[in-house]
C-alpha cells in the first residue's frame, strides 16, 4: 500500500497541471486503491469495473475504496453481489458485461482438423484454472478408447506439475500444452478446435473464477463449451442450450459430456450457434463501450465534458 501512494503521489504531482476530470480503474486491486488515492490528491472522481470477487487488501480497505468511488461496475451478478455485501451502495452497482469485438471473432465455417478431434482448454495454469481435471478426464476418455487430440494453451506455476501429470496419466501421444500464444493464435486455435473445455475449480487458498474471457471468445467464434458449474460461468453457458456445465472437480462427468459432444457434430453445430447469439445479444463490446462512456460522462463536471462522438470498439482498446 506504501508504494501505491508513492506511485499515486508521484502520478497526481506529474499530472498536476493537467485538466484529468475522471479516473476509471480496471479491477478491485492496485488499480483501484491508486484511484482513491488520486481523488485525494488531485480531488478527481473515480469509478472501478470489479471481475472478480477475491481481493487482496484488507476488508475494511476495500470497503472505503467501494464507498468512495462515484460508480461501481460489477461484470458478473457474482462480483455485484460481492460488491453489495462490501457495502456498496445499490445505486452505485451497475451490471456491464464483460464484451468482445465480433470484428475480431467472426462466425464462419470452421476449419475443424485433418485428425482426431480437438479439445481446446485455454488459460494460466495456475490452480483455480482446474486443468489437472481435464488431464484427468482425457485419461478416461483414452482409457475407453475415444479418438481426440487435447491442446492446452496457457502459462503459469503450474506447468511443471501439470506436465508430469500428463506423463503419469499416460497422456503423450494425445495431450499437448503448447504454452503462451498470441491472441491471433489463439484465435486460429478456436477455430481448428472441437469444443472448449473450462474445468474451474476453487482452489485450496479459496480462489476462483469470475467469468473467464475465453469463454465469451470461444461462444463467440461458435465454439460449444463445456465448463463447471463454478463462479460466474453459469451466468453464459446454458447447459443444454449454448454447451454443457458439469459439477466442479468431477473428471467422470466431465468425460460424459466432452464424448457427448465428440460423438454429436449436430448438437456442436447447434451450441455453437446458440453460443454466438448469446455473445451478440449480451457481450458485445461495441455496447459495453457504450454504456461505460455514458456512466463516466455522466460523473464528469458538465463544464469539462468533450465532444467526444459516437462510441467505438476501437476506444475501448
Amino acid at each position: 500500500m506504501l508504494y501505491v501512494l508513492l506511485s499515486s503521489m508521484r502520478l497526481g504531482y506529474s499530472l498536476r497541471n493537467v485538466p484529468i476530470q475522471f479516473v476509471r480503474a480496471d479491477f478491485l486491486h492496485t488499480q483501484a486503491l491508486a484511484a482513491r488515492f488520486l481523488r485525494s490528491l488531485i480531488g478527481v472522481p473515480y469509478g472501478i469495473t470489479a471481475y472478480t470477487v477475491v481481493v487482496y487488501y484488507r476488508p475494511a480497505v476495500i470497503e472505503e475504496i467501494i464507498r468512495e468511488a462515484a460508480f461501481l461496475v460489477a461484470d458478473t451478478r457474482q462480483t455485484k453481489r460481492f460488491l453489495l455485501s462490501m457495502g456498496a451502495s445499490p445505486n452505485k452497482v451497475h451490471l456491464i458485461r464483460n464484451g468482445v469485438s465480433l470484428e475480431e471473432f467472426p462466425l464462419h465455417q470452421r476449419a475443424g482438423d485433418a485428425g482426431s478431434p480437438i479439445i481446446l482448454g485455454v488459460g494460466s495454469l495456475i490452480p483455480k484454472k482446474g486443468f489437472d481435471v481435464l488431464l484427468c478426464a482425457c485419461a478416461i476418455l483414452r482409457a475407453r478408447g475415444t479418438q481426440f487430440r487435447c491442446v492446452v494453451i496457457g502459462d503459469g506455476p503450474e506447468r511443471k506439475k501439470l506436465d508430469n501429470l500428463r506423463k503419469d496419466l499416460g497422456l503423450d501421444g494425445c495431450v499437448e500444452m503448447l504454452g503462451y500464444l498470441s491472441l491471433a493464435e489463439l484465435r486460429d486455435w478456436y477455430y481448428r478446435a472441437t469444443m472448449l473445455v473450462m474445468p474451474s475449480v476453487v482452489s485450496p487458498t479459496g480462489e476462483t473464477d469470475g467469468l473467464p474471457t475465453v469463454v465469451i471468445e470461444a461462444l463467440a467464434s461458435g465454439l460449444p463449451v463445456v465448463a463447471t458449474e463454478t463462479a460466474a460461468i453459469p451466468e453464459i453457458i446454458q447447459h443444454g442450450v449454448n454447451g454443457f456445465l458439469v459439477e466442479t472437480n468431477a473428471p467422470e462427468p466431465l468425460a460424459e459430456r466432452v464424448q457427448v459432444l465428440l460423438e454429436r457434430p449436430d448438437l456442436r453445430a447447434k451450441f455453437g450457434c446458440e453460443g454466438r447469439r448469446r455473445i451478440e445479444q449480451d457481450f458485445n463490446l461495441d455496447r459495453k463501450v457504450e454504456i461505460l462512456r455514458d456512466l463516466i460522462v455522466g460523473h464528469m463536471p458538465p463544464k469539462s465534458l468533450p465532444d467526444i462522438g459516437e462510441p467505438t470498439a476501437e476506444a475501448a482498446r
